[in-house]
């Protein structure tokens, strides 16, 4: 970090492939809708509120937004080819938008308000969900998800059960501390591993 408050003096570089202005002190990110070649943005750790300027990022396919203030990111919905996604540690309360994403592999919401998981197809490509440290009661929008792997959802307090998982036939992990869950027998007979805080 260099203590960047702007990026204006970027946003000719039209070509430019991949940036990382992480741990700094950027407010906005409006200069970046020039720089149309971006593939891979790194805006963690500002103080971003929202993101302006991504929606004109189409072909961006990994972007980090970590550790700001955001508060939604609905911008995010045209950039459908995002193959990687972190937008944890902020005060997001919805991500619906992000089941739009259909190349989306791996989003991290972790540490934040989310109460509900977005609606994802069947097809979607996602193989890894971290959303450790929400308020979510379900996971039943991941059933049935073709490419899944790995979910963590370790510290969603008032979650009970992950029953609907089964129908994810490449899971291989699942974490669920600090949950209300207590009956793991559909996924292990199914030969996945979960961890749990079992009940005593």
């Amino acid at each position: 970090g260099n203590a960047l408050i702007s990026l204006k003096d970027l946003e000719k570089l039209i070509t430019l492939q991949e940036l990382d202005v992480s741990y700094n002190s950027l407010a906005t990110t409006s200069h970046v809708a020039g720089m149309v070649g971006l593939k891979r943005l790194d805006v963690s750790s500002n103080n971003l509120m929202r993101l302006e300027g991504i929606d004109s990022l189409m072909g961006l396919e990994h972007f980090s937004a970590a550790y700001n203030n955001l508060i939604d990111v609905n911008i995010l919905s045209g950039c459908i080819k995002l193959r990687t996604l972190n937008v944890a540690h902020n005060t997001l309360l919805d991500i619906q938008v992000l089941g739009r994403l259909p190349l989306l592999e791996e989003l991290d919401f972790s540490h934040n308000e989310v109460s509900r998981l977005p609606s994802f197809s069947v097809e979607c490509a996602l193989t890894v969900i971290r959303g450790e440290h929400n308020i979510l009661t379900s996971l039943d929008n991941l059933s049935g998800l073709k490419h899944l792997k790995y979910v963590y959802m370790d510290y969603n307090a008032k979650l009970s059960n992950i029953n609907s998982l089964r129908h994810c036939k490449a899971l291989v992990e699942v974490s669920v501390f600090g949950t209300k869950v207590s009956d793991i027998s559909m996924l292990a007979n199914n030969g996945i591993l979960v961890h749990y805080s079992p009940k005593v």
